[in-house]
């Protein structure tokens, strides 16, 4: 085994079923998300929950629009 197959080994090695299926979900959720945006306006992801989290116990003018 030469230098230049020994990254591809090992990648396959931690995908043995392939990546057609997570590449399949990964365009799903992107898919998702531009579908929340140029709906609604607003950016879809973890900040949505942060921020709502934060309001709760943040003294951070930015947190608290209640």
């Amino acid at each position: 085994m030469d230098m230049t197959t020994l990254p591809l080994v090992a990648f396959a090695d931690l995908f043995p079923r392939g990546v057609t299926q997570y590449a399949a979900g990964g365009l799903l959720i992107g898919l998702g998300v531009t579908v929340i945006y140029l709906g609604t306006g607003i950016i879809a992801g973890a900040s949505t929950f942060l921020e709502s989290t934060l309001s709760y116990v943040s003294d951070v003018p930015r947190f608290n629009r209640a």
